[in-house]
């Protein structure tokens, strides 16, 4: 099956299917890819978040470092970091 890369709908529709037949870790980088093209689509995002946890990883990678999800999907992921980050060294 042929999509149009560029196709939040689709790409995104797609994911809902994997994720429906159990394969959540399949949809994921169908959510990332539609994400690249429109970065603050609200569906996306909560269908993404919602593979990771179905697909159990609840750290991605960012430059390198772990961060829990709930950073990434913040709307102030720096404030969040930092305030969990205090007082560990």
């Amino acid at each position: 099956m042929k999509i149009d890369p560029h196709s939040i709908a689709a790409l995104n529709n797609l994911g809902i299917v994997l994720a429906r037949m159990g394969k959540p870790a399949e949809a994921i980088p169908l959510y990332e890819d539609a994400l690249k093209f429109h970065p603050d689509d609200p569906s996306t995002k909560r269908n993404l978040a919602i593979a990771y946890f179905k697909a159990q990883r609840y750290f991605v990678e960012n430059d390198g470092q772990e961060i829990p999800l709930d950073v990434r999907f913040s709307r102030e992921p720096k404030k969040i970091y930092q305030h969990r980050s205090k007082g560990r060294r």
